[in-house]
């Protein structure tokens, strides 16, 4: 059996709260401000970590109750991964505020109405005895699913300053849960993480790198972690803290106001309230994200980010810095409501050392400036009735506020907190009734309830009776209204001739003709209906804008027998539109004054429209067919530019210019040449200065003059002269064999 008083601790909470209670049948108000539901069920931490959970299993179906501050601290900080994997851990029924320091030291009136982040970090700066948060982490990831139960955390200080572990290392992961890990895989079978329905509020952190309102720092598989998957963080808050981080390029991208990633894991943010939140990075002058980006992803890995079904207020950290890897799937927020002017609200996509990292923000971010109804009437895309609560100082979390109590008459109705007498903004909201059912019958069965808090209308109240004439679908007769909402019901009753309708037929129109959809008009009642029913409602008709579908295509000329009509002229061919006599192409798009489709030649002749180039204009195409000499004519080819038809123009060959070259006599070093003639241009040689008689180059040729020395060697006459090029091969062999018997008599006279 659970203990009604864990301790003493208890006990003075029960009777702080029942001295409140008390005073407020006098004064008629609560000292303890409005947003702090409950505090009757309080429990202050001693600093000190429990060593076990007195109460659960750890299943799902019976999970861990966390009752104390101290078996709070060991869920957040104690138990690492080995204790906490796949184990499901809940806060008591009877705690729904933890205040993370010694009763001894704080003022609970004071520590719950602080107003500012500013006044908090004053707070804890003049705080004596204050216990860092962190002092016992000793590098231990979280790796269970947590639910808070509605309970809110106040008074939590968690610095790295002066922070070390056991093994002597500063403490540089900073948040509720300091490390919180993405799950575990146990067979085949992946088991993700989820934290959710917890509050901070009231509380300072300071780091120098991760950091983190709910979670500081999700890590890999390297970390220790036993699987790289996803932290779903719902239905959490971060209300009126002072989130400083000191730590500069790259630490910068490790900090959010509700979660760090880290390396593969995924966070998932859903229905989250950040309020009244100063985040700031001094070091990179600027806001801290609202959640923020991995710190070691590799190329083969991807991180992703989603936010979706929030509220942040007073604060605009909706850019997420990546600085490792550009490799990361986009970030995308979905239906966030912001009370900032759109001017202020930073949507720049963020950079990773110059290179862009994708985000998504397309109609999911709504702007507004008000915090009352009108915030409630803008973000209406957020569940308000299951998830979501409209406080007087702004939107709530319903989960932190579980005694909500409808109080409704039968003109307006009031949420109200019968814990913390927290009402909905404006007091008292006059119903919305709406129809429920298809149509209105109009007798006296219609049922018609409030979309906000489902009242019925009881229809307390009617107007007298009155005639009415009716209309196509609504009897004549005696009409009793309800005062608040649509409801009638009618005596005395006549018929409904239903309506008069003629068809109108669907018209795509032309370019100057706007086209109409296809509707029934009714000869009664003027209306215009997108049906044939004759008892089609008033208020279905519709309007002109409606049935409009704007100016259609243009339409082709044609002959009689409905053949389009192509026109050309040199430049090309062309449709003519029959309505303005405007040009077309081939998809009745307009072509302009001057416009053209070009022609698709085959033989000259435009297969599409039978235009036939005819004065065609040739240029050279620089292509030579014969080449040009003194005797031969050169053809070069033509290319019409029109119609690409080919031909060829002739270039008359030019005469010889026949020059005389005079006769060159030999010696004993060099031939002679002959005299004899030669073209200037074609380098052919000939015997006459007509050109009539061709010479070879070696008929040419003088043979050089033999030396008296030489002569003299091979023994021969005086005035016998060398070989000409020209003499026989055996005249040349004859020489050599003479000359080669000469040398041998010589040389065996000289023995």
């Amino acid at each position: 059996m659970q203990r009604l008083f864990k301790n003493s601790k208890q006990i003075l909470a029960f009777v702080f709260a029942f001295v409140i209670l008390a005073m407020s049948l006098f004064t008629g108000n609560i000292s303890i401000k409005a947003e702090a539901c409950d505090v009757s069920k309080v429990d202050y931490w001693d600093g000190t970590l429990a060593t076990k959970f007195a109460v659960g299993k750890g299943t799902e179906d019976n999970p861990y109750i966390i009752s104390t501050a101290e078996e709070l601290a060991l869920c957040c900080l104690g138990l690492g991964v080995a204790r906490s994997s796949n184990y499901y851990f809940k806060v008591d029924d009877n705690v729904k505020t933890f205040v993370m320091q010694p009763e001894s030291i704080v003022d609970l009136d004071v520590l719950l109405n602080l107003e500012s982040p500013d006044a908090v970090k004053d707070y804890f700066d003049g705080l004596e005895g204050k216990i860092n948060w962190i002092s016992k982490f000793n590098r231990q990831s979280f790796n269970g699913n947590f639910d808070g139960n509605g309970a809110t955390v106040y008074g939590l200080y968690a610095t790295y300053v002066g922070t070390e572990n056991s093994a002597g290392v500063t403490v540089e992961d900073i948040g509720l849960f300091p490390q919180y890990d993405g799950g575990v895989q146990i067979g085949n079978r992946r088991y993700t993480n989820t934290c959710k329905n917890i509050a901070v509020k009231n509380s300072y952190y300071n780091s120098r790198r991760r950091l983190g309102g709910i979670v500081g720092a999700s890590y890999l598989t390297g970390y220790g972690a036993k699987f790289d998957g996803k932290v779903t963080i719902d239905s959490c808050a971060v209300v009126n803290c002072y989130m400083e981080a000191v730590g500069g390029w790259p630490y910068f991208g490790e900090q959010g106001v509700i979660a760090c990633g880290g390396a593969k894991d995924v966070i998932i943010l859903e229905n989250i309230l950040v309020k009244d939140v100063y985040a700031y990075n001094t070091e990179r002058s600027a806001n801290i994200n609202i959640v923020g980006g991995s710190s070691d992803v590799k190329k083969s890995g991807k991180y992703q980010a989603t936010v979706t079904d929030s509220i942040f207020l007073g604060t605009a950290p909706y850019g997420v810095d990546c600085y490792n890897d550009k490799v990361h799937q986009p970030y995308s927020y979905t239906n966030v409501v912001t009370d900032l002017p759109s001017g202020v609200v930073d949507l720049a996509t963020p950079t990773w050392q110059n290179e862009t990292v994708s985000m998504d923000y397309t109609d999911h971010i709504f702007s507004v400036t008000e915090t009352g109804v009108a915030f409630k009437a803008a973000a209406n895309m957020l569940d308000w009735k299951n998830t979501w609560f409209m406080g007087a100082n702004g939107p709530e979390l319903r989960v932190f506020h579980n005694n909500l109590e409808l109080i409704t008459t039968y003109t307006t109705h009031l949420w109200k907190c019968d814990c913390c007498g927290l009402e909905s903004a404006g007091g008292v909201t006059e119903h919305s009734f709406v129809l429920v059912g298809d149509q209105i019958k109009g007798d006296g069965s219609d049922v018609y309830m409030c979309s906000e808090c489902e009242y019925i209308c009881a229809h307390n109240e009617q107007t007298a009776q009155s005639f009415d004439p009716g209309d196509c679908v609504t009897a004549s007769g005696v009409y009793t209204r309800c005062k608040f909402c649509d409801w009638y019901i009618v005596t005395d009753v006549g018929g409904i001739p239903g309506h008069k309708l003629t068809h109108v037929e669907k018209n795509i129109g032309d370019c100057e003709t706007l086209g109409n959809k296809e509707y029934w008009e009714c000869s009664v009642c003027e209306n215009k209906f997108a049906t044939d029913d004759t008892m089609a409602p008033m208020n279905t008709a519709v309007s002109d804008e409606w049935i409009s579908t704007g100016f259609g295509p243009h339409k082709k000329e044609c002959n009689d027998q409905g053949d389009e009509i192509i026109l050309y002229d040199d430049n090309g061919h062309w449709y003519k539109c029959s309505v303005n006599g405007g040009r077309l192409d081939y998809d009745s798009n307009d072509l302009g004054e001057d416009g053209y489709i070009k022609h698709k030649f085959k033989d000259s002749k435009c297969i599409d429209c039978g235009y036939v180039c005819k004065d065609h204009n040739y240029q050279l195409t620089g292509n030579t067919t014969v080449a040009h000499s003194c005797t031969a004519d050169e053809e070069s080819e033509i290319k019409c530019t029109r119609c690409g038809k080919k031909s060829s123009v002739v270039t008359k060959a030019a005469s010889h210019t026949i020059l005389k070259v005079e006769k060159v006599l030999p010696n004993d070093q060099t031939e002679g040449t002959k005299e004899h003639y030669k073209c200037d241009v074609c380098k052919q040689l000939y015997l006459d200065a007509e050109g009539k008689t061709k010479a070879e180059r070696a008929s040419l040729v003088i043979p050089k003059v033999l030396s008296e020395e030489y002569l003299k060697q091979i023994g021969a006459d005086l005035g016998y002269t060398s070989p000409s090029t020209n003499d026989s091969l055996a005249s040349v062999l004859s020489v050599l064999a003479l000359a080669g018997a000469a040398l041998v008599m010589t040389r065996k006279v000289k023995r």
